[in-house]
């Protein structure tokens, strides 16, 4: 196969590479080509990179060199002359018509100290800005007023002494996304006058009002992705109701030690599921099916597998449990159901025996293995993969044998195992990520898998080269 250089990829590889540049590092990449330059300078295009605007200002550096820049972080600033700065770089017609993201953070000062012409001839437009976050910055009474046609997405962290992004409140019905970690009222004034909302990010404390109930219920109407982190019983009591309602809903997270899987209402458009830090006892009680006939994605503790009917499920992720492993009955028979339809396998926490290991080898439509922590039996480690002959990916995640005091150097198996990996199995590709290693044996082991690994990324972004 043919040597294929970085400017092969396409465009949108290329750019996901450039966008997590840092600054510097970026405005030397602008020189290496014009192909580069002209990805670099266009603001549409990167979305992840971020200027730390008070501190690159307090150390310093003129303005003048940062142009095109779509994110800009702006943290504690008490420094008058920074501020006047900052409120400068904000206003200049340059920066503002390029900015596609402004996050504060622990900002101290009134937000029209930055925001707002002093003169009162100006008002801050923000052409192309799509999001804005306030984490803990302080709450001040007067607002300024902005103008962001295209803001769609807001992050608020906010306690009861903070800001309650009171600033957002005029483009409230243009939102499409909203993570908030605040109180159920912050969230009531947000939700309740939302039209376009999709994807929904809830972290509340406090006492749900029955106004704060109705935004909840009015919101959960419109949003197709929900991730939910309730870790009051007020406010996980009222969920089944609330998803009741919700028959938009496509993607579902759970997240809180209150949940019960008895309580979650049957969705029938729901396409993925996840259920986190749910403690196994929520699921072992009742009896209780959940019908989700177009779940395609499922990630759950291994115990619940049993209380699915998920006709059309193509990806599952299982998390361990102490005292449950796959050879349980339910779930080698639930494996046995979909044996020839189930693609995506990831296996997190829990123990992998040569019985075990068997219930994998009978999902023959696999494509993806990935397992995290996973402990296998070292007899058994070269015969993990036999048998998956559909396998086009297998990541290993600091994966370690039964017994071993270092993980892979007093473990021949494991070695040989890993460092034969590539000549192997070269019917797939192979991803070997090992941070937590004790001695000079492991690292030198690491490093050989890194090498092949890397080969295997550069492989596999040529064919997706020539296919684009």
């Amino acid at each position: 196969m043919s040597q294929a250089a970085i400017n092969d990829l396409p465009v949108e590889l290329l750019i996901e590479v450039l966008d997590h540049l840092r600054f510097n590092d970026r405005r030397t990449a602008e020189g290496v080509c014009t192909h580069w330059n002209s990805i670099l300078t266009e603001s549409r295009y990167l979305k992840k990179t971020v200027l730390h605007l008070g501190s690159y200002i307090s150390q310093g550096h003129n303005l003048d060199e940062i142009r095109h820049y779509p994110v800009v972080v702006i943290g504690d600033v008490t420094d008058a002359a920074v501020l006047d700065q900052i409120r400068e770089f904000l206003f200049s017609e340059e920066v503002s018509s390029n900015l596609v993201a402004i996050h504060l953070t622990n900002f101290s000062q009134p937000m029209e100290r930055i925001f707002e012409d002093p003169a009162g001839k100006k008002t801050l437009n923000l052409p192309k800005l799509e999001e804005i976050k306030f984490e803990r910055c302080a709450k001040h009474s007067s607002e300024p007023n902005i103008i962001a046609p295209r803001l769609k997405c807001v992050d608020l962290i906010s306690h009861n002494s903070h800001y309650p992004g009171d600033l957002v409140m005029p483009f409230v019905e243009q939102i499409q996304e909203m993570n908030l970690y605040t109180s159920f009222k912050v969230s009531g004034q947000l939700l309740r006058n939302a039209k376009n909302l999709r994807k929904l990010y809830l972290r509340i404390y406090g006492i749900m009002s029955p106004q704060d109930l109705e935004a909840l219920k009015h919101a959960f109407k419109l949003v197709e992705n929900v991730n939910i982190d309730l870790p009051g019983e007020d406010a996980i009591k009222n969920l089944p109701e609330l998803l009741q309602t919700s028959h938009n809903i496509h993607v579902l997270t759970i997240a809180s030690s209150k949940f019960s899987i008895n309580t979650l209402p049957s969705m029938e458009n729901l396409q993925e599921l996840n259920l986190l830090s749910i403690p196994a006892q929520r699921f072992t009680t009742g009896t209780h099916k959940l019908s989700l006939p177009k779940l395609w994605k499922l990630q759950t503790v291994m115990s619940t597998v049993k209380r699915f009917v998920v006709p059309n499920l193509k990806s599952l992720t299982l998390l361990g449990e102490v005292y449950t492993n796959l050879r349980e009955p339910h779930i080698r028979h639930f494996f046995k159901q979909f044996a020839h339809q189930l693609e995506e396998l990831d296996l997190l926490d829990l123990t992998l025996s040569k019985k075990c290991i068997r219930v994998v080898h009978s999902l023959a439509k696999l494509h993806s293995l990935m397992l995290c922590k996973v402990q296998v039996d070292e007899h058994e480690v070269g015969n993990l993969m036999d048998g998956l002959r559909s396998l086009r990916m297998a990541r290993f995640v600091n994966c370690y044998p039964y017994t071993a005091e270092c993980y892979y150097c007093s473990c021949a198996e494991y070695r040989e195992f890993f460092e034969g990996l590539k000549d192997e199995y070269d019917y797939c590709g192979v991803s070997v990520t090992l941070d937590e290693l004790e001695c000079d044996q492991c690292m030198s082991l690491g490093a050989i898998l890194c090498s092949f690994t890397t080969s295997y990324q550069h492989q596999r972004l040529e064919e997706m080269s020539c296919l684009s």
